[in-house]
């Protein structure tokens, strides 16, 4: 997410001299929207808290082994145990403070923008609401 943040930065700097700069700002906003509905729906259901920083998502307890192992991968999946409950919530959760950086970038005059920074502020007007 903040390298598509960087990427979106950089092609709003572009975009008027730019097609593909224009062409990937609109995707973006609209992967952004599409990412920003599902942590909204995700907040809405029970969710563990998310880890205190961003970098803790690095711990050692969370990396996977550098070495493929084909059944501990079945294993995983099988048990449920794929990730943690507190990592798995801190992928939504850091998302969504990322995009939260897009709103100064996005023109409420367009349409596309607007959809998504409605749907921000009605995730950040939820998470006032429950436990984020």
């Amino acid at each position: 997410m903040v390298f598509l943040l960087r990427i979106f930065k950089k092609a709003l700097e572009e975009r008027t001299q730019n097609e593909v700069a224009h062409y990937l700002v609109e995707r973006l906003v609209d992967l952004f929207t599409v990412i920003a509905e599902c942590i909204r729906d995700g907040l809405m259901l029970e969710h563990a808290d998310p880890l205190p920083k961003f970098e803790d998502m690095l711990n050692e307890e969370y990396l996977w082994s550098e070495e493929y192992d084909e059944d501990e991968d079945i294993l995983r999946y099988e048990e449920e145990e794929v990730f943690p409950d507190d990592l798995f919530f801190s992928f939504y959760y850091y998302s969504l403070q990322v995009l939260l950086l897009c709103k100064p970038l996005l023109d409420k005059n367009k349409e596309r923008d607007a959809v998504l920074l409605d749907l921000l502020t009605e995730i950040k007007d939820y998470g006032t609401h429950c436990k984020l």
